[in-house]
This record gives C-alpha cells, sequence and structure tokens, in this order.
C-alpha cells in the first residue's frame, strides 16, 4: 500500500470502509466525501488532510500527527484518537463535542499516553486560563516570557528589525516573524508593540497557551486603544475558544462598555462575538447576535452580516434558509464582490453535495471569473472533479482543473487542484506531464511535508521516464 494507491482508491469508489492504513505519509490528502466507517490509521502523517463531511464512524486513529487536520461536518461518531500528535485544545474540544472518544482501545497497538490524558491536559490548560493573573501592573516582563536568545536581527537597527517582523508577520511568514521579535526581545527591546505583535503572532497561528501571557501582558501595560482593544479582543477569543464562554462573554460586555461612544469599534465587538457563537457552535445566540449587528450596520456592512447568517444556518442544518440567503445575496447589486463570490461558492458546495454537478460548475466557474479566493477555488474544484471523474468524464474534469490553475497560475493555493490533475495525467501515461506537475508544487509547497512528497513524486516519475518504464501508477 503507498500514498498513490489509496488516493486512486478514493478517486474511484469514495470508500475506505474497515481498512487499515498503517505508517504512510498521507499530509494534504483529501478524504473529504469519503466512507472511512471502522477504518485504522496508525502511525500516519496526516497533516493538513481534509476529512470534511467524510464518514469516520467508530474509526481510529493511533499515533497519527493531526496538524491541520479537517473534520468540519464529518460523522465522527465512536470515532478514536489514541496518542496522537500536534492536537491542538481547539481539535480535542471539537472532537470531543461531536461524539469522539479519547482513550486506549484494546486490539490497537498499547499507547503511553492515551487520548483520556490529551483531554485532561486540555481541561486543566482551561483551568488555568481560569485563574485570575497574578502579573504586575508595572510593565515589567514575567518569568514566563523570557524570550530564547535569538540573533535574527543582526546588524539592524531595532527600528528595522522590528519593521521586518511586522512586514513578516503581515505576510504571513510566522517563523520569521516570531525569530525577528524574539530577537528583539533578547536584546531587551520588549515594548508594547514587540509584546503585542507576538502575542497576535500566536493567535494567528492557533498557539492559544502562547498568545495568552502575551496577551495579558500588554493589557498590563496599560497602553493606547491601537493595541489595548484587540488584546482584550484576543482574550476575549482565548477564553471562549478554551470553553470559558461565561468569561469571553464578560470580556466583551466590558470591552463594550469601555468603547460604546465609538460606534465603529462598538460595533466591531459584536461582530466578534457572533463570529465566537457561530464557531462555537452555539447558533441561536449567533443568530440573535446578528440581528443585533445588522441594527449596528451601515448599508455598505449589511451584506457581511447577511453572509453570516448564511453560514450559520448552513452549519445549524437549514440548507433551505442557507440557499435562501446565499442567493439573494447573489441578486443583490450593492453586495461586494468577495461577499458574493462566497455566496457563490456555498452555493456550489450545497449543490454538489445533491448531486447536481452542471449547476455546481456554472456557479464555481462564476466565481472564478470574478477572482474568487483561490483557495476556495481550489477546494471546490478538487470536489468537482473527484464527482466527475466518479461519473465517468475524466476528460471533464481535467479540463476544468486546467482552467483553474490557469486562472490563478502563480498561485500556491492550488496545489491540490494541480496534484488532482497529475493524477489523471498519470492514468493517461503522460508522465512528464505529470512530472512537471509535481515539480511545480515541489517548488512552491503549501507546506513541509506536501513539498517532500512532491518532490519524492517527481524524482520517482522521472527515474521511470529515464528507465523506459510502461508503469504509469507510481
Amino acid at each position: 500500500m503507498n500514498r498513490w494507491k489509496l488516493y486512486n482508491e478514493i478517486r474511484n469508489t469514495r470508500t475506505l470502509k474497515r481498512w487499515v492504513i498503517e505508517g504512510l505519509n498521507l499530509s494534504g490528502l483529501d478524504f473529504s466525501d469519503v466512507d472511512c466507517e471502522g477504518s485504522k490509521f496508525i502511525r500516519c502523517n496526516l497533516q493538513g488532510a481534509d476529512f470534511s463531511r467524510s464518514n469516520l464512524c467508530e474509526a481510529a486513529f493511533q499515533r497519527c500527527r493531526l496538524s491541520e487536520t479537517k473534520f468540519e461536518s464529518a460523522n465522527i461518531k465512536g470515532t478514536k484518537f489514541i496518542s496522537c500528535k500536534k492536537l491542538s485544545t481547539d481539535q480535542i474540544v471539537f472532537l470531543t463535542d461531536k461524539g469522539a472518544v479519547f482513550e486506549k482501545t484494546q486490539g490497537l497497538e498499547p499507547a503511553p499516553i492515551t487520548g483520556v490524558v490529551l483531554l485532561a491536559l486540555a481541561l486543566l490548560l482551561a483551568a488555568y486560563f481560569a485563574l485570575p493573573s497574578s502579573k504586575p501592573t508595572t510593565g515589567d516582563i514575567p518569568a514566563n516570557l523570557k524570550p530564547i536568545p535569538d540573533d535574527a536581527c543582526g546588524e539592524m537597527t531595532p527600528e528595522a528589525c522590528l519593521a521586518k517582523g511586522k512586514e513578516a508577520l503581515e505576510a504571513k511568514a510566522y517563523d520569521k516573524a516570531e525569530s525577528l521579535l524574539n530577537s528583539l526581545r533578547s536584546r531587551g527591546h520588549e515594548n508594547v508593540e514587540v509584546i503585542f505583535y507576538l502575542a497576535r503572532l500566536y493567535i494567528e497561528t492557533n498557539q492559544l497557551k502562547k498568545a495568552k501571557p502575551f496577551v495579558e501582558q500588554v493589557i498590563t501595560m496599560k497602553p493606547e486603544p491601537l493595541y489595548d482593544l484587540p488584546s482584550r479582543q484576543y482574550l476575549a477569543q482565548i477564553y471562549y475558544q478554551t470553553g470559558l464562554h461565561d468569561k469571553a462573554d464578560e470580556e466583551l460586555l466590558s470591552l463594550y462598555t469601555k468603547y460604546e461612544a465609538d460606534h465603529a469599534i462598538s460595533r466591531d465587538i459584536v461582530y466578534l462575538q457572533a463570529t465566537l457563537y457561530w464557531q462555537g457552535g452555539e447558533y441561536e445566540k449567533a443568530l440573535a447576535t446578528c440581528q443585533r449587528l445588522l441594527k449596528l450596520s451601515d448599508k455598505e456592512q449589511i451584506p457581511e452580516v447577511e453572509l453570516m447568517i448564511g453560514l450559520i444556518f448552513r452549519d445549524s442544518g437549514r440548507p433551505l434558509q442557507a440557499k435562501e440567503k446565499f442567493q439573494s445575496l447573489i441578486r443583490n447589486t450593492l453586495t461586494p464582490t468577495d461577499v458574493a463570490n462566497n455566496a457563490r461558492i456555498n452555493l456550489a458546495n450545497a449543490a454538489l453535495s445533491e448531486g447536481d454537478i452542471i449547476a455546481a460548475e456554472r456557479l464555481f466557474r462564476d466565481a472564478v471569473e470574478s477572482s474568487a479566493d483561490p483557495g476556495q477555488c481550489n477546494e471546490l474544484a478538487t470536489r468537482i472533479s473527484t464527482s466527475l471523474t466518479a461519473a465517468g468524464k475524466q476528460e471533464h474534469a481535467k479540463e476544468l482543473l486546467t482552467y483553474v490553475i490557469g486562472k490563478f497560475p502563480n498561485e500556491i493555493k492550488l496545489n491540490s487542484s494541480r496534484i488532482a490533475l497529475a493524477s489523471i495525467k498519470l492514468t493517461e501515461g503522460k508522465k512528464e506531464e505529470a512530472r512537471q506537475l509535481f515539480d511545480w508544487v515541489c517548488r512552491k509547497p503549501s507546506n513541509q511535508d506536501q513539498g517532500r512528497w512532491a518532490c519524492e513524486m517527481s524524482e520517482e516519475i522521472a527515474k521511470q521516464i529515464n528507465a523506459g518504464k510502461i508503469t504509469t501508477k507510481p
């Protein structure tokens, strides 16, 4: 068994019922809508893999790497997680709420640390977050914020190094930004800007445990609103995402009271509260908060709130109401292009789930032509191409993937589409064309695991070409 045999099985049958898959690098692989009931994944790298809408009932993951693995709308009732690596607190809380089981399971390999322990650690972390801060209010840096020695700033002035760190953060080059900011701290430059941007970095990379002390330190420095406001919003976000919903509400109420006179800021606070309710699955609270938000919005802002309402309907199992909301947004001439495209993408996904490939493709192409988000286009393109291939329309699938890649020729977010197109090329015996696609992903990967695997595929195909082999499957 190797990755490509597994990929072809998924593409051809959309089922992996009761499979045992062990020791494979499956990073970034698309398992969405696949029936994996009763399957076992043992010591697999599943970083960035997508199990959205898949059936994982009674499946098991043991000693797997699950960083950034997606489980949205998957059936995970009774799914077991045993000693898996890189599980975030948010993942544990989400999976537990949806029916996953964290425990040592008979019949699988023994593991030194069970999922129960991981869950206990997550709950201890939430309890720690609930404790009142004992940090000084003088601006002194607590012991747990001591910087790691780093000389990334080199000969730069502190101002230049901070500017480079902020630039890297804006470009989402998080490792570089962290190194530069910690370099400043190791040299004693621990002002509110440096601490704030480190807090923001850890929030954006979902490292809540790391973010919290930095967020709290910014607040104790009593900074200007430019740093105080987002820091307190971050704190509310941390509270909510670690299960401390009441503390999150208290923080947002306090923040709203403080900035109530500023209409734009108070609206942003209500928007954040609606978002947290929605993402936390408290859909009725989210809808009620959206109604409040509509009253605080001007006519240009209303479409984005209507979009959130549509997404809440979608996620709370009200597809007809969601569809009506998305359609009204597309018809509304005041709807901003990005909001309308988001509505098109959601309608296309709904159509695809209903088996209407024609409607899904029409909406998809409308979104692409309107310059929709490349990441959303990539995900939808791979779903549609998979459905087309399953329906015996491989040539149509190939044309669609070629079309979307051509629209975003230099966009790494299209790498999954490039990989899907490469697999079709391989089945057609067009090895050099497949190798070129893998080579592109190898040179410009979305993540290290994807790059490493794409490089291996490119090299393997090149060897086959040079050896004059007839085999088309890796």
